[in-house]
């Protein structure tokens, strides 16, 4: 029998399974003697509605969830440590199959920002060192992202997203992604273009006047022994500067992954301000851990010594390489033990 994973209207994979091998590895579970006999590939785009079994469900269709929120920043002449504590409500709206609306809002329990008062120096456009402002002024209840994302998978190996909305807590606008990623290899190579607008203090609906177009080429590369993924970011900035992104990452079987980054840009050290250019560590831990039942999504952190504007990029969700992981025939061999389970 043949299965194929789809996400967003995109088959992902395909694997062929000899019945009888699926049957005799079965009740000791020998996934790995199984990986032996089975025939994994990328199937033409269209092929899964060719199959007599298609799980269908009534579209639209919206999923939501309460969860707590926190937003921080750290360090700072006003003191070390100011936050909020906010419940955020989380929605996802499938109006078909490849064509979705994300939001998340929330509402504000407490916070300790009356004391924050540390005001922008920066010579750059104000991309993110407004940040103060942003915290303070949407304390009460505030919209985080509204984005409408359409997928489409023109070839075997190139998918796209377009987008438009609100995308963080900062920016609003539309643009889009392509990705090159061949399925037996183990490299992408992304292009994505954006216009978006700065949004106001208040992040409701309002804007401010700041307006520009961002770019940038993706370079991916994953170590097939390691995993570890080794992505290059290059291209226009926020503030309207120029360079690239160094990241390293890394993703383990339980589901946590983690790494460290850094920006180099044309602008001098004396325009970027203290800190000289950008860099930094995050983590993400999969919300499943929380949970006796499969639940998708993460909850994560990421530390920056020093909030500039310079090496700012969007932040968008849903991205191609995120939503396109499991089309790479060695993610699936690595994720292979569990297929019985």
């Amino acid at each position: 029998f043949s299965l194929i994973t789809v996400n967003a209207d995109v088959a992902m994979f395909a694997v062929d399974i000899p019945r009888d091998d699926f049957q005799i590895f079965k009740d000791q579970k020998k996934s790995d003697a199984l990986l032996e006999t089975v025939k994994i590939y990328k199937p033409d785009p269209k092929t899964h509605l060719t199959h007599d079994y298609r799980p269908g469900s009534k579209l639209p269709i919206t999923h939501w969830k309460l969860s707590p929120a926190i937003r921080s920043q750290i360090g700072g002449p006003d003191g070390f440590y100011f936050g909020d504590l906010s419940i955020a409500i989380h929605s996802e709206t499938i109006l078909r199959k490849n064509l979705n609306i994300i939001g998340v809002g929330s509402v504000g329990i407490v916070n300790n920002f009356d004391e924050l008062k540390l005001a922008s120096d920066s010579i750059l456009p104000h991309v993110r060192t407004d940040i103060v402002q942003y915290l303070k002024n949407s304390s009460k209840y505030h919209i985080t992202r509204f984005q409408m994302n359409y997928f489409s998978n023109p070839s075997k190996s190139i998918y796209a997203k377009l987008s438009a909305g609100i995308f963080e807590p900062m920016f609003a606008g539309f643009g889009g992604e392509i990705l090159y990623k061949p399925f037996d290899e183990n490299f992408g190579v992304g292009i994505e273009v954006w216009k978006v607008r700065q949004r106001s203090y208040r992040q409701l609906l309002g804007f401010r006047r700041y307006k520009t177009l961002t770019g940038h080429i993706n370079l991916y590369y994953q170590e097939p022994i390691s995993r570890v993924l080794f992505h290059i970011k290059g291209g226009r900035y926020l503030a309207e500067d120029s360079g690239f992104t160094f990241n390293v990452s890394r993703k383990f079987q339980s589901g946590l992954s983690m790494g460290v980054f850094f920006s180099l840009t044309d602008i001098s050290k004396e325009e970027f301000g203290e800190g000289s250019f950008d860099k930094g560590f995050f983590f993400n831990l999969p919300i499943q851990v929380f949970f006796d039942q499969y639940s998708r999504g993460q909850t994560g952190f990421g530390l920056r010594p020093l909030t500039r504007d310079g090496a700012q990029y969007l932040i968008h969700a849903q991205n191609l390489w995120s939503t396109s992981y499991q089309a790479n025939k060695q993610q699936i061999i690595d994720e292979w033990d569990s297929f019985y389970d």
